[in-house]
């Protein structure tokens, strides 16, 4: 195995097909790839391109030539997160501010982050202390918030 890859150009629509092409041809081909949210198939992270060791002389979708990438880069294209793992705009512990409905403008404390975006909240009103769930875009940190008069 050497460790740079040659980089193909193949039309945006047919990296399966090209990698399939390659594979059956024994060249190992890959395409990173990602599962965006709320989609059900995996996309292309890099759309057009497939990265191989080399190109089968009669080749339908692997086009031509662009570049050499080493497997590092290659690597460093495959996204590896889980639901459990996302991206969270607020932490555990912060103090936040629900912008929308009743409650809103009073502070509150992340207790907990869940998979899609969101989180259980703890505000405390009037001497009692309430928990609930709310979206990520009903919420903003502390202070961030303008109101205007009206």
């Amino acid at each position: 195995m050497t460790a740079t890859l040659n980089l193909y150009w193949a039309k945006p629509t047919t990296e399966r097909k090209a990698a399939k092409e390659l594979r059956q041809a024994k060249i190992r081909a890959y395409v990173p790839k990602e599962k965006r949210d709320g989609a059900k198939r995996y996309t292309p992270t890099a759309n057009g391109y497939i990265a191989a060791e080399r190109k089968p002389l009669e080749a339908q979708y692997v086009k031509h030539a662009v570049g050499s990438v080493t497997r590092e880069e290659v690597r460093g294209l495959y996204i590896r997160t889980s639901r459990t793992q996302r991206y969270h705009k607020f932490k555990v512990g912060e103090i936040v501010e629900k912008i929308t409905g009743h409650c809103a403008a009073i502070p509150a404390k992340i207790t907990e982050c869940f998979g899609s975006g969101w989180y259980e909240i703890e505000f405390s009103m009037m001497g009692k202390k309430f928990r609930a769930k709310i979206q990520e875009q009903h919420l903003a940190k502390q202070g961030q918030i303008i109101y205007e008069p009206g």
